[in-house]
């Protein structure tokens, strides 16, 4: 047992990462591999990170060939969690739905980004005041592959300055408009009720909230309302003037309707593997707005 990664104290919280990738499982015995998100990725370990009761963080990595091993020298509920995590990471995602547009999870999708600000990290102030020079960069990447556009008019950045909704929707919604009649999808990166009332009505079908929609008190009846069409909800830790730099993906809508997520998630919603790429838990249907379980 002298190869067994190391284990958590019990009281620790517990997260898995996917980790060793392998283009093919061929050759590999089969419980040495297993399916992400039950598509066509395989990984072979997984990266465990945890936080003991006095602070000390600390990780290993578990190849899955020892994974049961490993848990078995675990307290009862970290082994408890850590099954639910490596059954989470493996379940298959379900469709999103999206109008007349299907986004299938059982691979990786693509996620350009288009930030209609003067100050975001990559493209701040290439395309803010130009909707025309926006959509056709939109178009471009759409022609190179991306199934999702992300635009933004309000930048995340570590101390960024807030913007006003109005403005915000006036750097936003004649992009959506434009991009909205090639049918791609698209969503709205806001933290504030009005913008996202104001995407989803000019063609947005999923709001991306960096809060995990606790900033606006109207979030969650605003989605209800444009029929719950899809979310992406962040984590994040308060360690900035708007606590927004160490935000954390979560996960898409399921299709019980929106949940209010207002504390991690137990699995990450991307994974990258040669691209930046996006996953969805399930399809949104009827909306209606349930708590966090």
């Amino acid at each position: 047992m002298s190869d067994i990664p190391d284990v958590p104290p019990a009281g620790a919280s517990l997260y898995l990462r996917p980790i060793w990738f392998a283009d093919t499982p061929v050759g590999l015995a089969e419980s040495d591999f297993a399916r992400l998100a039950g598509g066509l990725i395989w990984f072979q370990a997984v990266e465990v990170r945890w936080t003991g009761v006095d602070g000390q963080a600390a990780k290993a990595q578990v190849p899955l060939g020892l994974f049961d091993a490993w848990r078995a020298r675990l307290p009862d509920p970290l082994a408890e969690r850590a099954a639910a995590l490596m059954a989470a990471l493996t379940r298959p995602r379900g469709v999103l739905t999206l109008g007349e547009r299907i986004l299938r999870f059982d691979q990786p999708q693509v996620m350009g980004i288009l930030n209609m600000t003067p100050d975001s990290f990559s493209d701040g102030g290439k395309l803010i005041g130009d909707a025309e020079k926006a959509a056709d960069a939109g178009f471009a990447m759409q022609l190179a592959g991306a199934a999702i556009l992300d635009i933004g008019g309000e930048s995340t950045r570590p101390g960024a300055a807030t913007v006003w909704e109005g403005d915000e929707i006036a750097r936003t919604v004649p992009v959506i408009e434009r991009l909205a009649r090639s049918g791609i999808v698209m969503s709205i990166d806001t933290r504030k009720a009005a913008v996202m009332e104001a995407a989803l009505a000019a063609g947005a079908g999923i709001v991306n909230d960096v809060t995990g929609l606790t900033h606006d008190p109207r979030a969650l009846i605003v989605g209800a309302a444009a029929g719950c069409r899809g979310t992406i909800r962040m984590a994040a830790r308060s360690n900035t003037r708007r606590g927004q730099s160490a935000a954390r993906p979560s996960i898409l809508p399921s299709s019980t309707g929106w949940r209010h997520a207002s504390r991690p998630v137990s699995q990450p919603a991307s994974t990258a593997r040669k691209s930046s790429s996006i996953r969805a838990s399930a399809s949104a249907r009827r909306c209606r707005t349930t708590p966090a379980s």
